[in-house]
């Protein structure tokens, strides 16, 4: 972690250029400035939010005045954390500064404006895919997910600069396509919902108290443990000389313990983020059978899934979910050769320059083709009893929380030689297990095919889970273990991600 004089070092500098009216306020609690603004920002927004759900509901007020204060409160938030820079966007900037922090700020995580653009990537390119599908490419042609968020109109300047620099997601997101946000202002999103004489305290719809003061209570609970716990266990001891003397058990439960902390400030912002989006009205997705409101439509993570997910490809679904849906969009389901490889290696791209980010996201698409083979080839073994079945549901979890901190601790560390030693340390034993169970596994398991059929394209396994993803509006998962026989051999394993494309295009 960097040193408290050196991150004043960092505030006082050219480099950083919001505000610091807070500054002794921060020096009192001991908390950078620049995350001092994050959260006062935030709080001021979860603010904004009420007022602006109750006193600017489309009921009351033109779209253009929803589109005026959501884009003038996101500029006045953005210039009090990170200045005059918040004006500038997309990915060749985005690149430049993450070279910038990577010069200045090596080695530690500050706030700056590399987190809102990262954001407005986001928008302008998935907005940009957008316009194409719904201007230019035939519609019969598109896949499920590109009908829906498809823009059959050029936005004007003040819808465009709205849904770029809105007040709710300026600084943590979570993404949100364009079609969305324009439903959201206009009204359309709560459209066919329960009409509730009070949402908090004057407007209509249905009512998102619970789930912000739900919401905003998690929030909390995560920051008091990123204040109170996570400086006990700093990633930095992964360096220190303390941490190699360490046996291999040890160093492994630390690494778990480390990572899992460290996943909580990401909980803490992304999930008051999700309230305050929430507070104003965005982020409605229906009603649960028991006919409890669902504010879920945007929602970044999903921790409990995360935290005790059966596979690897489980977490990545309910982790970073706002990401997951734009590189899908935009990258994945664009892509007929490697989608899986591509969009790790866009992802990498986009979150920065540190090393580590690019060695967790190799890690995670070798885990990902090693988790689906290994499920192919080792767990119809375990279907035949509910007690088997359970013990491999137990067996999977457990490894799978080491298998995430294996990969995910580079992510924090950030250095490449690092890392290197820390594995080299580890004797790189889930690099060794996950390349021999890819090479290995499908020569040696015996096959168990799927009951109804063999899961080929053509059979009715197959057919059927087509008709399923169809039926649900939904393509085949990025690495999904299901799609594709449990006897495939080595070579189906980078042959069968076109076939995954292609089945998507089916489907639709």
């Amino acid at each position: 972690m960097m040193a408290t004089h050196d991150r004043q070092a960092w505030a006082d500098s050219a480099l950083f250029d919001g505000s610091t009216r807070l500054q002794g306020f921060s020096d009192f609690i001991n908390i950078p400035i620049d995350q001092v603004n994050f959260m006062a920002c935030q709080a001021l927004a979860l603010g904004l939010s009420f007022i602006y759900r109750e006193f600017f509901n489309p009921e009351k007020v033109t779209t253009t005045k929803r589109h005026v204060l959501a884009l003038l409160a996101g500029l006045g938030i953005s210039y009090i954390c990170f200045g005059k820079a918040c004006f500038t966007i997309c990915m060749a900037y985005l690149s430049v500064i993450h070279v910038q922090r990577a010069m200045f700020n090596y080695g530690d995580y500050a706030l700056d404006i590399t987190g809102p653009l990262m954001i407005l990537t986001q928008k302008v390119t998935s907005l940009a895919f957008s316009l194409h599908d719904g201007t230019v490419k035939d519609p019969n042609s598109l896949q499920e997910l590109q009908k829906r968020h498809c823009v059959k109109r050029i936005p004007s300047i003040l819808e465009y600069f709205s849904y770029c620099f809105n007040f709710q997601g300026i600084l943590a997101g979570p993404f949100v396509f364009y079609n969305d946000y324009a439903e959201f202002v206009t009204g359309q999103n709560l459209k066919g919902g329960k009409h509730q004489k009070s949402s908090f305290g004057g407007g209509g719809g249905p009512s998102s108290l619970v789930a912000v003061t739900n919401k905003v209570c998690l929030s909390i609970f995560f920051a008091l443990g990123v204040i109170l716990i996570a400086p006990w266990f700093p990633v930095g001891f992964l360096k220190e000389e303390a941490f190699f003397e360490m046996n291999i058990l040890r160093k492994v439960t630390y690494v778990v313990l480390i990572t899992s902390i460290a996943r909580w400030k990401y909980y803490t912002a992304w999930i008051l983020a999700d309230a305050i989006c929430n507070a104003s009205g965005l982020g409605f997705n229906g009603y649960t059978p028991q006919g409890l409101e669902k504010w879920d439509l945007i929602s970044n993570v999903d921790i409990i899934p995360v935290e005790v997910g059966l596979n690897f490809r489980a977490i990545i679904e309910h982790w970073n979910k706002g990401t997951n849906r734009w590189l899908r969009a935009t990258i994945y389901e664009r892509f007929p050769v490697l989608p899986t490889v591509v969009t790790y290696i866009v992802s990498a791209i986009w979150h920065g320059l540190y090393p580590g980010y690019y060695l967790t996201f190799l890690c995670g698409a070798m885990f990902t083709i090693s988790a689906r083979t290994v499920r192919r080839t080792i767990r119809p073994y375990f279907l035949v009893s509910e007690s088997w079945k359970w013990f491999y549901d137990v067996l999977t979890t457990v490894t799978t929380r080491v298998i995430l901190a294996y990969a995910t601790f580079p992510f924090a560390l950030l250095e490449f030689w690092s890392s290197v030693d820390v594995y080299r340390s580890l004797y790189f034993f889930l690099h060794v297990a996950s390349i021999g169970s890819i090479v290995l596994l499908p020569l040696t398991a015996r096959s168990k095919p799927r009951e109804g059929g063999s899961g080929k394209p053509g059979s009715s396994t197959h057919d059927s889970r087509l008709h399923r993803y169809k039926d649900n509006g939904k393509a085949p998962a990025l690495g999904d273990p299901s799609y594709a026989s449990p006897s495939s051999k080595t070579a189906s394993m980078v042959s069968e991600l076109p076939l995954e494309a292609e089945s998507m295009k089916k489907s639709s």
